[in-house]
């Protein structure tokens, strides 16, 4: 506060409000605005990513997608903004659109990673364990490492132990994540 007794604020608290309204003019109830505004991340794209999967629009989730994932290191956008806001607005956006989204980008991802088996480095196989079925971030950590010449054996999301064993005696990977 000023010595004037007025509360200042900073330009991050300026754009989380001015994103709250937006969502609130766009129909949100205030509630779900808030929560969305307060889970948003600083970019643009990412937020209206967000916005996209509240309305179960995949063809703008797409398009914006396109947009976020044309950089040289996608896999680091979408570790350091993407994965992050879906996460913290999972319980604003709820359990069905939450799977709309995972799904949606977990197709995206596997086809970016359609060769990544083609590589010069060394061999890393990666999913996720028994039980275990939230398969984004080890898409990201695989994608990652194929930009930088590992080849990737990916087996997916809950795949048992004895699996990943006999996987990994075929391919004698370097690295079992």
């Amino acid at each position: 506060r000023t010595e004037g007794g007025l509360r200042l604020y900073s330009a991050t608290d300026e754009a989380r409000a001015r994103r709250m309204l937006a969502y609130v003019e766009r129909g949100f109830a205030p509630r779900e605005a808030a929560a969305l505004a307060l889970a948003g991340p600083t970019a643009t794209d990412a937020g209206e990513l967000l916005d996209a999967w509240w309305a179960f629009d995949a063809e703008r989730a797409h398009a914006l997608l396109d947009n976020l994932l044309a950089g040289p290191e996608p896999e680091a956008l979408l570790s350091r903004e993407v994965l992050p806001a879906l996460a913290e607005a999972a319980d604003a956006l709820g359990p069905a659109r939450v799977h709309f989204a995972t799904r949606l980008l977990e197709t995206r991802l596997l086809a970016m990673g359609e060769r990544w088996h083609d590589a010069p480095g060394p061999a890393a196989l990666v999913g996720c364990g028994p039980g275990d079925r939230h398969t984004l971030g080890v898409i990201a950590l695989g994608l990652a490492l194929h930009r930088r010449g590992w080849r990737i054996a990916y087996l997916g999301g809950d795949v048992p132990a004895d699996v990943y064993a006999a996987t990994a005696r075929a391919l004698e990977p370097r690295r079992v994540v």
